[in-house]
């Protein structure tokens, strides 16, 4: 059987190799640049094992586990890129649920985290933060609907989350804090940019 298309990818996590992918109806097979093929993912396992990209930080990326637990990224020129997301088709009900626990499985232990870190320590004055208490509950939210009710809005809830965590560390680096805090609007920013991008790319996905 020959494979539908036949791309070349260079290795980002690697020292930059070109490797081959080619797409079969069935799987997609992964040859490094000597021409070994080094791994055979089946179609119906592609969400579990396979991420794919496409941000102002990670163009045209997608990011693959390998059966030995290794994890490699790959970039594509444009056009192959579009011909590898055209192979896969759009996203399902399933693929949407597994990116939602990639994204927020850790949401309702770090709300709740948050929330308790938020309340004023007993014999010590400072009052409590409500602000902190109220993004802490947003993200225990998150969390529940993720578990209960998923759907691709959350992806939009939690865009939304992130930017308002970077506002409040621009706030605080104004009253004083450490510009040193950048780092971590830069990091809320594309946070922010990339659950946008998961909610457009997931409008095909019902819920």
């Amino acid at each position: 059987m020959h494979p539908i298309h036949e791309l070349e990818a260079i290795e980002l996590s690697g020292d930059g190799d070109l490797w081959q992918l080619s797409l079969y109806s069935d799987r997609l097979q992964l040859r490094s640049h000597g021409g070994t093929v080094l791994d055979v993912i089946r179609r119906e396992v592609l969400p579990l094992r396979l991420l794919v990209v496409d941000s102002l930080l990670a163009p045209r990326t997608i990011v693959v586990s390998f059966s030995d637990g290794d994890r490699r990224s790959f970039q594509l020129e444009r056009e192959e890129f579009d011909q590898f997301r055209g192979w896969l088709g759009p996203p399902t009900r399933a693929d949407l649920i597994i990116a939602l626990n990639r994204r927020l499985r850790f949401m309702l232990p770090i709300g709740l985290m948050l929330m308790l870190l938020s309340l004023p320590i007993a014999g010590d004055p400072p009052k409590a933060d409500f602000i902190g208490m109220g993004m802490g509950a947003v993200l225990v939210v998150l969390g529940l609907l993720n578990r209960y009710k998923p759907s691709r809005w959350l992806f939009l809830i939690d865009a939304a989350w992130f930017c308002g965590l970077s506002l409040r560390i621009l706030f605080d680096i104004t009253r004083g804090a450490s510009e040193w805090w950048f780092v971590f609007i830069i990091l809320g920013l594309w946070l922010t940019s990339s659950g946008i991008t998961h909610f457009r790319v997931y409008r095909s996905a019902t819920g």
